[in-house]
């Protein structure tokens, strides 16, 4: 096929420009539009309770257990607990390695191991429940709230909360629904325990025959060759009064006690609640939805609006539904941003090609990016690749390197026109003598992106696709280059042909004096190449130089009219102080006029508005977190560091943290530094140390230590002798214990379709304090009640809040909060000075690691310094082999790392910080400087062998 075959057959030229115009618009209208992209499952969790245990024995005989099972699937990379006083939560990441059609099978593995280790688990445990932080943000949240002065109706809010959240979970689309501060009901049992006592009996005894009362299963089938017919016993329990009317057992009259004898019954809350979402220090309810993945945002939020409505509409007056959180506005403000953006930089393109080319050889090379970007669409459908802020950055990065391969095309045809050849001869000529050095550089250049496109891992999903589009923006503009530009440079010559003029619109730009200035210069550095290498090298050897004082910050902020408040108090703390202190917050950043609004949740994280905001306090009294929405990003950057200020002096009680919302993998802490050790007490003692040296950084706010903290426990000493003889064993001390006071569970009432448990307690007024946990009596073995400060002593000792292990080693974490937008990197270097000052060393057989920010941003670095390693060795082979010789390439790979050096000056001089971004535009500026060695090695060599130069 000739290379000038888009020229003379002109129908070829046209239809593949119709094709690429007409498919690059389906592919517009029917991509996936999302906010960010699409991570895959790579973390989890794994919740157990143990209503009583102490922290040792969940890490004991919980955490470990539960860990030993899960070391048993080989793609788990790191396995990390943290046990607390009746709590367990199992944290598990998978490796890097793992893909998105491979995580299905893994999760499914976890929860097999996590069935088989369940019936190992103490008496009590609840089923360990594995929940997957799948990296996905919220597309809707709403907000049920009560709109009379009376108190909310929080258990009707409930119930329509309930409804709205199954109508938008069975939404076409909808990966899931949930609700937050939705109210707890249940059947509680509260029992008289001077009653019981009289009557011999104990909770346990009233829950085990409450349990054997309920007939919900069936009993069976008569089955005759005439009939079959279900068998049911009718007394199931569906109301509190059929269980006040349970028999427990015959009194000594012949009398039948009955539950009502011994116990009240009543439907309510449970109180204290778990959890509350407030707003404006009122009760709601928060209802979310999450989009799946590979749709149009826009489509599946009109969907769900029109639901909303319809819902809204049969709601009574008193109930009030609002959306407080779209992240379609944030998908399209984000989009409108990209395309002005794109259009903004296309605009500059062409302006800059009119002035330098002239009108009509700018507007041939300015076909390549229209065209181009309709292949990248193309492209982007078939891979099945969303339009999202990754993706589009990637057009708008590319947008320079697009006509790169155009100019050089159309300029080299021009030189052959002006030489006398054919247009038909002058297209066949250029294409063949640039298809090899423009083949290299494009590939070079792709080969530049892939340690981003190909980057394992979070980061890896998250920037993938920014370095996809890179890399087909690249080929589709040399593809374009060697068949239609050419082309339609010729075609517009054919119908306008060139008049003699040197008027800038036509030739462009031309200046006498600049022109003899740089022949002179470049005369000058080939006559003395030692004064030419050394001034191009100038500005690049400055960059290396001044590398070591780039401040680090991998992940950059977001902009958003968004952050996120977490505060937490004492462990002990109830959920009704930590509402007071929320109540407290929410006053302080009301105040300030740049706030518009705050929704808070108590006692678990906020519903997710940014990706990768991850909570680990599930059903935490003392914990409360929010977002909080302002008039504008730049408000965000302007105010959060005076709100933080103004947080910490307000609540000196309380650890708040105002955090901006940031990219990158989620972590818990900027700064973080793990003592890994098996001593508990050594282990605080270290941490103490470690953390007092942190708290002295400049920009530190809180520092945390897992094991400085401590809680208070009532801990009761039994008299062995004294429950001898009352016939109780210790081991039974602590289970009636137990059921007293956390109740057991006695099956469940049927209401609707609500499923309420039935649990069996002392009743409040009998443990309200110290004083009535006392006198408490227990049933001995024979028939009566015995004071508990009969059979032991009690005393109020501290004991460890939490303990934390990673890979099967107790580890203390000490943790450091920083002022909003303070660069990690800097306070982390600070605090390693701070650590050598102090001459701070650890004992024998202990460890320190640091995590944080500083983890994440090493291990996401080594990535994509892996891969790229692997495709330089692919870029130096392409080099190598266009170019047939090795002494070029090793010229070519010198020019790339000056570029590369050029690129630290450029970040440097205008006072960025090396991160992600630095790095794309750093391998920018390499595929761009091996793209033009290339060329003009190949165009030297032309002339020197009396080729085509």
């Amino acid at each position: 096929m000739q290379a000038n075959a888009f020229f003379t057959n002109p129908r070829l030229s046209l239809l593949l420009v119709a094709f690429l115009v007409i498919m690059g618009a389906m592919a517009f209208s029917s991509l996936a539009r999302q906010e960010d992209p699409t991570m895959t499952e790579r973390w989890a969790r794994v919740n157990t309770f143990l209503p009583g245990a102490t922290a040792s024995r969940m890490e004991s005989l919980v955490s470990e257990p539960i860990e030993t099972a899960l070391r048993e699937i080989p793609e788990i990379k790191e396995i990390t607990s943290t046990s607390k006083a009746g709590f367990s939560v199992v944290g598990v990441e998978l490796y890097d390695s793992v893909g998105p059609d491979q995580v299905d099978n893994i999760w499914s593995e976890v929860r097999d191991e996590l069935g088989d280790v369940a019936p190992t688990l103490p008496a009590g445990a609840s089923e360990p429940e594995l929940n997957l932080n799948k990296p996905l943000a919220s597309t809707l949240i709403l907000s049920l709230s009560w709109q009379q002065d009376s108190a909310a109706q929080l258990g009707l809010l409930t119930r329509v909360a309930e409804s709205l959240r199954l109508r938008l979970a069975n939404l076409p689309g909808t990966e899931v629904a949930e609700a937050w501060g939705e109210a707890e009901e249940e059947v509680v049992v509260a029992v008289d325990p001077y009653r019981l006592a009289s009557a011999r009996l104990t909770t346990a005894e009233v829950a085990a025959a409450i349990l054997n009362a309920d007939t919900k299963q069936p009993s069976g089938r008569l089955r005759s060759p005439q009939t079959d017919m279900l068998v049911e016993v009718e007394a199931e329990l569906d109301s509190p009064e059929r269980i006040a009317g349970i028999p427990l057992a015959v009194g000594p009259q012949g009398s039948t006690i009955r539950v009502s004898d011994v116990a009240g019954v009543r439907k309510h809350q449970v109180y204290p609640p778990a959890t509350m979402a407030l707003h404006n220090n009122e009760t709601v309810v928060l209802v979310n939805a999450k989009m799946q993945p590979g749709l149009q945002i826009a489509a599946w939020t009109a969907a769900a609006m029109a639901v909303i409505d319809e819902f809204r509409g049969n709601l009574p007056p008193q109930i009030g539904l609002d959306v407080v959180y779209n992240q379609n506005d944030y998908t399209g403000q984000r989009m409108q941003s990209l395309s002005v953006n794109l259009m903004l930089a296309l605009a500059i393109v062409l302006v800059v090609l009119i002035w330098f080319m002239g009108l009509r050889s700018a507007l041939t090379v300015g076909v390549a990016l229209p065209l181009s970007a309709a292949m990248v669409l193309i492209g982007m459908q078939l891979m099945d690749i969303p339009l999202h802020q990754m993706s589009v950055t990637g057009l708008i990065i590319s947008l320079g390197l697009l006509i790169d391969n155009a100019i050089v095309v159309v300029e080299d045809y021009k030189l052959r026109r002006s030489r006398g050849q054919t247009i038909a001869a002058a297209i066949n000529r250029a294409v063949r003598h640039l298809l090899i050095p423009l083949g290299a550089s494009t590939a070079t250049t792709v080969f530049a992106f892939m340690p981003i496109a190909m980057s394992p891992g979070g980061v890896g999903d998250f920037t993938g696709t920014l370095g996809v589009t890179v890399a087909l923006s690249v080929a589709s503009s040399f593809l374009l280059a060697m068949t239609v530009v050419p082309s339609i440079a010729g075609f517009l010559e054919q119908r306008w042909p060139s008049r003699d003029g040197h008027r800038w619109w036509q030739s462009g730009f031309r200046h006498a004096g600049l022109t003899r200035r740089y022949r002179a210069s470049i005369v000058a550095a080939v006559k003395k190449p030692v004064i030419g290498i050394g001034v191009a090298c100038i500005l690049p050897l400055i960059g290396f130089a001044l590398a070591p004082t780039l401040t680090q910050q991998f992940f950059p902020p977001v902009d958003r009219n968004q952050f996120q408040i977490q505060l937490s108090l004492p462990t002990q703390s109830s959920i009704f102080e930590t509402r007071a202190a929320t109540e407290a917050a929410d006053e302080v950043l009301r105040s300030h006029p740049a706030v518009r609004d705050v929704y808070w949740t108590l006692g678990e994280g906020a519903p997710r508005v940014f990706y990768n905001v991850v909570s680990l306090n599930e059903r935490v009294a003392s914990f409360a977190s929010a977002w909080v929405n302002t008039e504008s990003a730049q408000a965000t950057l302007d105010i959060l560091p005076e709100l933080q200020r103004a947080l910490s002096q307000a609540l000196p009680q309380a650890e708040i943290l105002a955090i901006p919302f940031e990219q990158g993998p989620p972590t818990d802490a900027p700064i973080e530094a793990r003592i890994v050790g098996p001593d508990l007490d050594i282990l605080r003692q270290q941490s103490d140390r470690l953390r007092q040296i942190l708290a002295d950084v400049d920009k530190v706010t809180y520092t945390r230590a897992t094991l400085s903290t401590a809680e208070p426990k009532l801990s009761f000493v039994p008299d062995e002798n004294a429950a001898a003889q009352a016939g109780m064993s210790t081991g039974q001390l602590s289970n009636l214990l137990n059921s007293a006071l956390m109740g057991s569970r006695a099956g469940t009432v049927q209401e609707g379709n609500t499923e309420l448990a039935v649990r069996v307690r002392v009743a409040d007024e009998f443990r309200n304090n110290f004083a009535d946990l006392a006198s408490l009596p227990l049933l001995s073995s024979g028939g009566r009640g015995v004071p508990l400060n009969q059979l032991g002593s009690w005393q109020l000792v501290p004991t460890a809040s939490a303990i934390d292990r990673r890979q099967g080693q107790r580890v203390s974490t000490v943790q450091a909060f920083l002022v909003p937008f303070t660069l990690p990197a800097s306070a982390l270097a600070d605090f390693r000075g701070a650590l050598q000052a102090n001459g701070f060393e650890l004992p024998p057989g202990y460890q320190l690691q640091f995590g944080g920010e500083a983890e994440q941003s090493a291990e996401s670095m080594g990535n994509i310094v892996s891969m790229f390693l692997f495709f330089a060795l692919a870029m130096a082979a392409v080099v190598i082999l266009s170019l047939n010789s090795f002494r070029q390439a090793a010229l070519i790979g010198c020019i790339a790392v000056l570029s590369f050096g050029l690129a630290l000056f450029g970040v440097r001089l205008f006072g960025y910080p090396f991160g992600y971004m630095a790095l794309i535009g750093s391998l920018g500026m390499m595929g761009l400087a091996i793209n033009g060695a290339i060329i003009v090695l190949s165009a030297l060599k032309a002339g020197a062998t009396g080729g085509d130069a």
